[in-house]
């Protein structure tokens, strides 16, 4: 009997001693201690306008570049009095301060702390009286500074702009309105306002707008509460107009389970003294994925209520995926039957405002057979040990372990949407590990395992290089010229492979794109090119070429007096835009060409699909290779690994000069350096564009009916002076510089080497392919703007009204009115070149 107990006791400290060395190996770095993502600890800010709660501010541990810091607008009237609301969560805020800068952050205008502050239990209140320093009608940046128990301080950023004329609580009463009547019974009262029309989908509650109708804009037969109250941000506003945006969060009545939808409203609103219109309306709906079995269902997982295009990543074969819903990160094993939250910064004991901000994003950069997967979280981090700050965070999920472990962090000084839209140009992961990103025009490799970067290449502009759609190939132009370039870098980012192609004698190479992972570039005869004094290049490719890595021709395009101008590459096919010759210097457009390829196919064994599901109307969901047995399905959530010393790698980034930044209704729709389109891009979203130091460069306002440069008068062209000359020179003119012109035009300068010569400090702008009611925004700045013809005639429009445009015309010396209908066709027929400038 005792030899029994002996045996079985040697038997369990054997195998205890076993487990603790498959431990010790599993996790030999002796870090592999875990636990759950830290609660949210900082305080939230809001501003109180008008007895509205607006312009919620979540805290930077870190001071931010005002510049970019464009979350939302409070207007303040009625005196110079801006009021706001802590809601502390428990924190223990020592002290408050604030500051007013500038717009770009550059300079401090007045700051203080504030002594007078009212505190309950959960909140603090207090209000600042400005002083006489700002301008009315000037945006400013508006810092709010808290300390915490312990000496962190924490920031908090809004914009502010004084007018008594910007009837803000008429706005926000009419909007606030309009999203209680869609909660109602009766929603007769808000008819008036929909453009219910063909336009509009009645089929998906995800998205609904102002084409939608009645029914579908009140839920239809959707049986939804409000969670909580809204949270409202002013995200622009002038005299006539506002754009703001509602966040909340819904349920379903009297469901057994708790399903939960995200909804953002925009509404674009117009006051008049005798009524408010509105302008645009949209709203999104996003069902949280519960993640339990009931969300299975033979061989499909049902999202529900949301965007169809689901992203998501698959291993070979198909029996691991990984999927995104509602900003978290899931991982089905159709080998283990197992669901995995990879990663969220909210759950449903952590589900506050705070965990719920969504202004970052998560990126799958690789999934192994195993199941392990390496992912991005880039933005704001709203809780753990990142918490207030803005970056991007590298994790590894270990599949075996259920874990994750931050690889590296990289801090960001800009904003969180800035990042998430650099972010889209490049982002790839190769097989050693290596991240390589392209940020403000700079091509980066990090080395996730050594924890260092090295910059591969700098001044990246988006006419000098390419990337393949997978993101393992780019290619660049070796001179970073889109129209003198000699040769092309092509470099297979996953192994490091390259290869320089060069161009013919008498000839410039240009890279046009990537079919799959073949380059198609360009040659063009040097003796084709053709530039205008007005700054326009006619570059005509003669030949192009698609070309695999193993430096195999698969096509070789040319075509007898036709020349490609254009080219778009969607999906398995090639547009090329054509010109053809008629005579020596004269093109004729003529009908595109099309290169198709049959060698690129989905290789994906899941599927996203869209079906009618009752009260529901069109849900999403995974069609999977497999059926799920719900009955043996397991559901986990990994643990954080705990890690000593820092993962933080900072990289040097450079203010790129090129880039202009395009603010619409959500934030940041997009990063270009083609001033044309942020221009075009602004004026559908009825936003704003900024460069790189905050300017504005352009700006939907007050709907602007009429304006003239009185300072500029007729001028005739005579013998020395052109007609290009005449319009150059009255703008220098304008701007109390005087220059011959015509001077520099003999000596080849073009119009954009002229201006920014002498306009040295302002910004000069090409916005050919704007509308005319586009560069109007400039003419009412009080800036002319020069428009080109076909023909190369060249005209300044000096003024406008709500039927006619103002044009100066140096070929007979006057000032005249246009219709603006007419000229709206004329500039459209003529490509619509205009350049102008902006003013610093």
């Amino acid at each position: 009997m005792n030899k029994i107990w002996v045996k079985r006791t040697v038997a369990i400290v054997v195998f205890l001693i076993s487990i603790f060395f498959v431990d010790f190996i599993l996790n030999r770095d002796n870090s592999e201690i875990t636990m759950d993502m830290p609660k949210a600890t900082l305080p939230i800010v809001s501003v109180m306008v008008k007895d509205h709660k607006v312009n919620t501010m979540y805290g930077y541990t870190s001071r931010r570049e005002e510049a970019y810091t464009k979350d939302s607008i409070t207007p303040i009237s009625g005196g110079r009095e801006i009021s706001l609301l802590i809601d502390t969560y428990q924190a223990n805020v020592t002290s408050v301060a604030y500051e007013v800068r500038s717009v770009d952050g550059k300079r401090l205008i007045e700051g203080s702390d504030i002594t007078v502050l009212q505190k309950t239990a959960d909140q603090i209140r207090f209000s600042i009286q400005l002083k006489d320093l700002t301008e009315e009608g000037t945006e400013y940046a508006f810092v709010t500074i808290l300390t915490l128990e312990g000496g962190e301080k924490v920031y908090y950023y809004t914009r502010f702009i004084q007018s008594e004329t910007y009837f803000e609580k008429e706005k926000l009463d009419f909007v606030r309105y309009f999203h209680e009547t869609t909660f109602s019974d009766d929603g007769s009262d808000i008819k008036k306002y929909l453009e219910t029309n063909s336009k509009g989908d009645n089929t998906n509650f995800h998205k609904v707008d102002i084409h939608s109708s009645l029914a579908q804009v009140m839920w239809d037969t959707l049986p939804i509460e409000r969670v909580d109250e809204p949270e409202i941000f002013i995200k622009d506003i002038t005299g006539q107009t506002a754009s703001i945006v509602l966040q909340y969060l819904v349920k379903e009545k009297a469901s057994k389970e708790e399903d939960y939808y995200f909804v953002k409203e925009y509404y674009r609103v117009r006051y008049t003294p005798n009524r408010m219109y509105l302008l645009s309306y949209e709203r999104t709906m996003e069902e949280i994925f519960d993640a339990d079995k009931d969300s299975f269902s033979n061989d499909k997982i049902y999202l529900g209520i949301t965007n169809e295009a689901v992203s998501m990543v698959e291993s070979e074969g198909g029996k691991n995926l990984a999927f995104q819903n509602a900003n978290r990160l899931f991982l089905y094993s159709t080998t283990e039957n197992r669901l995995s939250q990879i990663f969220s910064f909210y759950d449903k004991n952590d589900f506050d405002v705070r965990t719920r901000n969504r202004n970052f994003d998560i990126k799958i950069l690789k999934m192994e057979d195993s199941g392990n997967l390496t992912f991005m979280v880039a933005g704001y981090m709203n809780r753990g040990i990142h918490e207030g700050e803005v970056g991007i965070a590298v994790y590894f999920y270990n599949t075996l372990q259920n874990t994750i472990e931050e690889q590296i962090f990289i801090p960001y000084e800009k904003s969180s949407d800035i990042l998430i839209k650099e972010l889209n140009n490049l982002c790839y992961l190769n097989m050693e590990n290596h991240l390589f990103l392209i940020l403000e025009g700079t091509l980066y490799d990090v080395d996730l395992e050594q924890k260092k970067y090295e910059v591969v290449i700098t001044d990246l502009t988006q006419d000098v290089y390419k990337i393949s759609q997978s993101g393992r190939m780019i290619c660049w132009m070796k001179e970073m010229e889109p129209y003198t370039s000699k040769s092309l870098y092509w470099l297979n980012l996953n192994d490091g492979k390259s290869l320089e192609i060069k161009a013919g004698y008498k000839q410039y190479i240009t890279v046009l794109g990537f079919m799959g992972e073949d380059l198609i570039y360009g040659l063009i005869n040097t003796e084709d090119i053709k530039k205008e004094a007005t700054g326009s290049i006619l570059f005509p490719i003669e030949r192009v070429i698609i070309r695999n890595q193993e430096d195999k021709i698969l096509k070789n395009y040319k075509k007898e007096d036709c020349y490609v101008v254009g080219c778009t590459i969607m999906d398995n096919q090639i547009t090329l835009n054509r010109i053809q010759r008629e005579k020596e210097d004269q093109f004729v457009n003529i009908e595109d060409d099309h290169i198709a390829s049959s060698d690129l196919k989905d290789g994906n064994v899941n599927r996203v699909r869209v079906a009618a599901l009752d009260i529901y109307k069109n849900i999403v969901q995974i069609v999977l290779k497999n059926t799920v047995d719900q009955y043996s399905l397991k559901i986990m959530t990994p643990k954080e690994v705990i890690f000593e010393g820092g993962r933080e790698v900072s990289l040097e980034l450079t203010n790129s000069k090129d880039q202009f930044y395009v603010y619409g209704p959500l934030g940041v729709d997009c990063i270009t350096t083609s001033a044309a389109e942020a221009v075009e891009r602004a004026y559908e979203l009825s936003g704003s564009v900024v460069d790189y130091n905050g300017n504005y460069i352009w700006k939907k306002g007050t709907v602007y009916t009429k304006n003239q440069i009185m300072a500029i008068t007729g001028r005739k062209k005579d013998k020395e002076n052109s007609a290009l000359a005449v319009c150059l020179d009255t703008i220098l003119e304008l701007e109390g510089i005087s220059r011959r012109t015509q001077q520099m035009l003999d000596i080849g300068e073009d119009v954009f080497q002229i201006l920014s010569k002498n306009l040295r400090e302002d910004r000069i702008l090409d916005l050919q392919g704007c509308s005319l009611d586009c560069v109007l925004y400039y003419v009412d700045q009080d800036i002319p703007v020069l428009a080109i013809l076909d023909n190369l005639d060249v005209y300044l429009i000096v003024g406008f009204n709500e039927q006619n445009i103002v044009l100066m015309d140096p070929y007979s010396g006057t000032v005249y009115k246009k219709g603006i209908n007419d000229s709206r066709e004329m500039f459209k027929k003529n490509q619509n070149r205009f350049i102008t400038y902006v003013r610093n």
